[in-house]
């Protein structure tokens, strides 16, 4: 991690209901600095994607972040998966054996016990899996969006809502979020 521990000269604040990685990109544009570029030069870490920061960043990289920003890290933690949705919707960030079952198999409301257990039969892969969060959705370059939040807003940038399986449509515009 880095050493230097001064404040940022340029930190633009963090926007409702933003994404870590969102907010990283807009803090790295002052100094004309992709993401990955900023989070090695002014915070000295490195290795840590999109799809991590947003979901549930190292604690180092939240402290250092506070530091050089001013922004107090349960604010930052805020933006983030694990900030906001965990324990009360989301469990647990680390896949781990039975989790699917604790989430998938208790309660016989969409589907019979069979039905329900016969998925894990198919080839999932419990090291992988986490409630309510695709895989897919982190590993994304560009996370999903709704475009007239992105073209409307004054500065457009990536809600943390959006990086959540359940969310399928725009809670302001009722459009679906592609």
């Amino acid at each position: 991690m880095g050493a230097n521990r001064e404040r940022l000269p340029l930190h633009t604040q963090p926007l409702p209901d933003e994404a870590l990685s969102s907010w990283l990109m807009r803090l790295g544009r002052p100094y004309r600095l992709d993401l990955t570029t900023f989070l090695s030069r002014a915070l000295g870490i490195a290795n840590v994607g999109r799809g991590e920061l947003d979901c549930n960043p190292p604690p180092a990289l939240v402290q250092i972040l506070s530091e050089r920003t001013g922004v107090p890290p349960g604010r930052i933690s805020s933006m983030t998966l694990a900030g906001n949705y965990t324990p009360l919707l989301i469990d647990a960030l680390c896949p781990r054996p039975g989790l699917f079952a604790t989430y998938a198999c208790q309660l016989g409301i969409l589907a019979p016990a069979r039905h329900r257990r016969s998925t894990m039969a198919h080839g999932l892969d419990e090291t992988m899996w986490l409630p309510w969060i695709a895989p897919d959705l982190l590993e994304h370059e560009y996370p999903r969006a709704c475009r007239r939040c992105l073209v409307q807003g004054e500065i457009p940038y990536t809600r943390i809502y959006w990086r959540a399986a359940w969310m399928a449509s725009c809670p302001v515009h009722g459009e679906m979020i592609e």
